[in-house]
């Protein structure tokens, strides 16, 4: 076990859930930034696990895409009407869950043993992918490409791998990413980039991004109560020659 893990594990064990997030909301942002520091040069030596363990899933990825998943998912379907979805970095699974409500067949791709197991105990279809180092399989093909919040855990070297991805999965992708923020560090986060940076890399593989259905989109999800990280690093793209979206 890492330094990351043992502290973290000692960490967990005195301080609850609900002080930890006490401490953290009512601490000065000078505090904060120092602490972000900390965290990521702990990080930095930690195993992938130790960070993405059930805990986070949990406590962290779950309590925001879980009041998020439905408006997600229903936006996707009145728009594109999918037969199929593939979720990159699909994490827990809500997303893909709430889809497959909706009479989506779904499949989820993630390098975390955790969240492939909170995935499988959903019912979902999943399989282990390492976007730094793991090649698509030729056959993993959907109507439509999702990813939430993956992109800026991944580190830079990797970002045009994982655009060419989502590219080769689907004409009609939707991600959202974290943007650079002074007041939040997310866990793990080390590739933070504008909006500009992605849509650059979309359009380059000719994918056009669709500014509008974006905006609307955001409207109506922050309307749904939509957990804010989603909403702020949104953004629909489909490929130039097929593109026929509905605004």
């Amino acid at each position: 076990m890492s330094l990351y893990g043992v502290l973290q594990t000692v960490y967990r064990s005195i301080v609850s859930k609900s002080i930890r997030h006490a401490i953290y909301v009512t601490s000065p942002l000078p505090l904060k930034k120092v602490r972000a520091h900390m965290i990521r040069t702990l990080e930095a030596l930690a195993k992938h696990d130790e960070i993405y363990d059930e805990e986070y899933y949990v406590s962290t990825v779950d309590r925001h895409m879980a009041k998020s998943c439905n408006a997600i998912a229903e936006s996707i379907v009145s728009v594109f009407s999918p037969n199929s979805a593939i979720d990159v970095g699909c994490g827990s699974g809500l997303l893909l869950l709430a889809l497959k409500e909706l009479g989506i067949f779904c499949y989820g791709l993630d390098y975390s043993a955790a969240a492939l197991d909170i995935c499988r105990q959903r019912g979902l279809s999943v399989t282990k992918f390492d976007l730094e180092h793991d090649t698509l399989p030729f056959d993993c093909k959907a109507d439509i490409a999702i990813s939430t919040e993956a992109a800026e855990h991944l580190p830079e070297s990797c970002a045009d791998r994982f655009v060419d991805t989502l590219c080769n999965i689907a004409d009609n992708i939707v991600i959202t990413a974290a943007e650079p923020t002074p007041s939040y560090v997310g866990t793990d986060h080390v590739n933070e980039q504008p909006k500009e940076y992605w849509i650059e890399k979309f359009e380059a593989r000719s994918f056009k991004f669709e500014r509008d259905l974006t905006y609307r989109w955001s409207l109506e999800w922050k309307k749904n109560n939509v957990s804010p990280c989603y909403i702020s690093g949104l953004m629909v793209f489909c490929k130039r020659e097929n593109s026929s979206v509905a605004h």
